[in-house]
């Protein structure tokens, strides 16, 4: 039998160091101790991000791992609690389920719809077309998040440009009934209160053939921005219209089924659903207040299916996948309509948009034994999804306006096919090549219907279609220097799709897709008593035809997509752990990132944005530093403290950042905001036992007031930016039965 790596070296633990922010309960889970001797051995790490069940430090590529510990310890239940910490992921959270995603500067802009960073829980990807931000994932039972960083387009399709997350859920376990329950209680400072409650229920049926496992949620999180009320006519500052506008809450449920009737047969089936009403996104104008015309809701359900089977051959494992997603989003923004009129006629109005979604995906896929010294993934890809868009636009109160204002309802279909395959060779010991390919065809039909005083007074329907074959590829190559070292480089390729635009308002009809190209080196290291881990990575990726948003230079009112030609994002991350006692640990993690447009682009507002131009919401550093300290009190109670800080570079809020527009009787606006560096840090102390914890954290120690974004809209009171979170004191409770 192959000796696979784990066995020629010791395996490391979460050794992404700043994924350990504020974890010390979850660290010292995660590590076994030999009393006889004194040396520290470490667990295995087990990550599927190649399709196959893998130790960490044998994967030749830049992979985060945090489990349900380090989720617990650092009181993360979404992806925003815990991302930040990661080298070169770079999250812009504007509200609940509404959080872009950035990994190694492969900046999305806002509004090209597909987001650069593609979005699994277990197997169903959940990104959607039509959407720029992550939906909302309630993470509590989970068996741990993998972040994938660089382009994944052989194993994982349209999106994944600039990495992958995947979210890996607990399955069902079949010999024995469990349960567990959390309760949060937490205040922000000058904001309101929020709460949460976790339960989970596993239950084995039929001893070791049949069971279920049901998790549920429900949460209210409190706002902190105040929002105000403006005359539509006047602009006017009436007043406080509502304290803490930007309230959510979210209930969502999963259940997951395992029937397991041979030792070689396995077929999961998983049901997620998730309700998310959000009262206002986290924008503000004035610091803590925002003036603006009304309330900004928005709501987001989404439920997802999925039916996994495997079955284990002599000499192979075959694995069938079959996924429905559906997510319903809605959301109002209020404005006025001066612009459109003319001096001295103002109508105020409120735009409306939903988009209902519905994706199929079937996927096969064939894998040798692991232990082989060639192994081989070879699959087959299968997605049918179709996207309902309408947007209307309404006065308020209603102005007799024949047509209305404005209404848009666009139905798309897209199919993709596509085969893939990766193949791992190791020529010797030591020295281990990877190759892979991709090859897809996506075929698109598009009807845009388009009415209303802004179209003229007329209803127009335009349908177009189109198709796109092509190849994404992967490289690798990886050598053991040591039992303790390994050196490793990788070619890869990521791809997004093009679309459509709407052609009746005089803008190109279609925008083309866009590639990035990743290449990569990169060292794993662990010292003999897995005491000491560093990992470093260096990497350039040449991103060609990004795509980003227009404003159509006729009218000035409508947007499109275009392409930006060229750009490139090159960085260094490093990360390092190290436990110098068994109750004392230290962590600290780093990433510099260069991310620019490489040749000219046509602005909107200005006439070229040049190359050297800064991409958005790409912080130049960050650097994360965490430790903790574990003291035993007693036989079965352990208190665990810990601390951590980030500190995060400046960065660009848009692309064409600068530019300037005017609106006739109102003035002129500069578009776009510097967002300057800041630093934040988290206290927490738990006290545990095997059966109970309780906690006290601090997030955002002091109290910094960070700006993440910039809304590039309603420009009439200041810009909009979209804030941080305030100094939040929590409490925390736990059972386990």
């Amino acid at each position: 039998m192959r000796k696979t790596k784990s066995d020629r070296r010791k395996a490391s633990p979460l050794l992404l160091s700043t994924l350990f922010v504020a974890l010390a309960p979850g660290l010292a889970a995660a590590q076994s101790h030999d009393s006889q001797d004194g040396a520290t051995t470490t667990e295995e790490v087990i990550v599927t991000a190649n399709r196959r069940e893998q130790n960490l430090q044998d994967v030749p590529q830049a992979i985060g791992v945090i489990d349900q510990r380090v989720l617990d310890a650092t009181n993360s239940a979404s992806l925003e609690g815990f991302a930040a910490y990661t080298p070169s992921v770079d999250l812009q959270y504007f509200a609940p389920g509404q959080t872009r995603v950035t990994i190694r500067g492969i900046s999305p802009d806002e509004q090209t719809g597909v987001s650069t960073v593609s979005y699994y829980l277990d197997e169903i990807a959940i990104t959607s077309a039509g959407q720029s931000g992550q939906p909302d994932v309630h993470l509590y039972d989970i068996d741990r998040v993998e972040f994938l960083r660089g382009p994944q387009g052989t194993l994982y399709g349209e999106g994944a440009m600039g990495g992958t997350i995947r979210v890996i859920s607990r399955r069902p376990e079949l010999d024995a009934v469990s349960a567990s329950a959390r309760a949060n209680v937490s205040t922000i400072e000058d904001g309101g209160v929020s709460h949460s409650v976790d339960a989970m229920l596993n239950l084995p049926i039929i001893s070791d053939v049949f069971g279920l496992r049901i998790v549920a949620n429900q949460r209210q999180d409190g706002g902190w921005i105040d929002r105000y009320a403006v005359d539509p006519v006047t602009f006017a500052n009436n007043g406080l219209a509502r304290e803490d506008d930007n309230r959510s809450d979210a209930t969502s449920a999963r259940i997951m089924a395992r029937l397991q009737p041979t030792s070689r047969l396995t077929i999961d089936g998983v049901y997620v659903r998730n309700d998310l009403h959000v009262d206002s996104v986290n924008v503000a104008n004035g610091g803590d207040r925002h003036l603006w015309f009304g309330p900004t809701p928005r709501d987001d359900v989404y439920n997802l299916y999925n039916i996994t089977g495997q079955y284990d051959f002599d000499g192979a494992r075959f694995i069938s996948s079959s996924s429905l997603t559906r997510r319903q989003a809605t959301r109002d923004d209020p404005e006025v309509g001066a612009f459109f009129f003319g001096p001295g006629v103002i109508i105020e109005s409120v735009v409306h948009s939903g988009t209902d979604s519905d994706i199929f995906t079937q996927e096969f896929r064939l894998q040798s034994p692991d232990e082989n010294t060639l192994r081989w993934t070879l699959g087959a890809y299968y997605r049918d999804g179709s996207l309902i868009q309408d947007t209307t636009r309404v006065t308020v109160p209603v102005v007799p306006i024949p047509g209305g204002l404005y209404t848009q309802h666009v139905e798309s279909d897209t199919q993709t096919t596509a085969v893939f395959g990766e193949v791992e060779y190791d020529f010797t010991p030591r020295l281990t090549l990877i190759a892979g390919a991709r090859w897809f065809r996506e075929s698109a039909d598009s009807s845009n219907t388009i009415s209303g005083l802004f179209a003229g007074g007329v209803t127009t329907t335009t349908d177009q279609s189109g198709a796109t074959t092509d190849v994404t590829p992967r490289l690798g190559v990886s050598y053991d220097l040591s039992d303790a070292t390994m050196l490793y480089a990788t070619y890869s390729q990521g791809y997004r799709s093009g679309g459509f635009n709407d052609p009746t308002t005089g803008v190109p009809p279609t925008y083309d897709p866009d590639r990035t190209v990743n290449y990569e080196i990169g060292v794993k290291h662990q010292s003999p008593d897995g005491r000491f881990t560093l990992n470093a990575s260096a990497f350039y990726i040449d991103w060609q035809d990004l795509q980003f948003i227009q404003i159509d230079p006729v009218s000035g009112f409508f947007t499109y997509i275009g392409n930006a030609n060229k750009a490139s994002s090159q960085g260094l991350e490093i990360e390092a752990m190290f436990r110098p006692t068994e109750s004392t640990w230290l962590s600290f993690g780093g990433t510099l990132n260069r991310a620019q447009l490489e040749s000219d682009a046509v602005g909107n507002l200005t006439p070229v944005i040049p190359a050297g131009t800064d991409l958005p919401g790409v912080p130049d550093y960050r650097v994360s530093l965490a430790g903790g300290y574990d003291i035993p009190i007693g036989a079965n109670l352990q208190l665990s403290l810990s601390a951590s800080a980030q500190f995060t570079g400046a960065s660009q809020s848009k692309l064409e950042e600068g530019g300037s527009f005017t609106i006739p009787s109102v003035g002129t606006f500069v578009i776009g905001s510097r967002l300057e560096s800041y630093a934040t840090g988290n206290l927490r102390a738990e006290l545990s036992s095997d059966a109970w914890s309780a906690a006290l954290y601090v997030s955002n120690v002091t109290n910094e007031r960070a700006q993440l974004g910039d809304d590039n809209f309603g420009y009439l009171f200041g810009a909009n930016l979209h804030y941080n979170q305030p100094r939040t004191i929590g409490v925390e409770l736990s059972v386990n039965y």
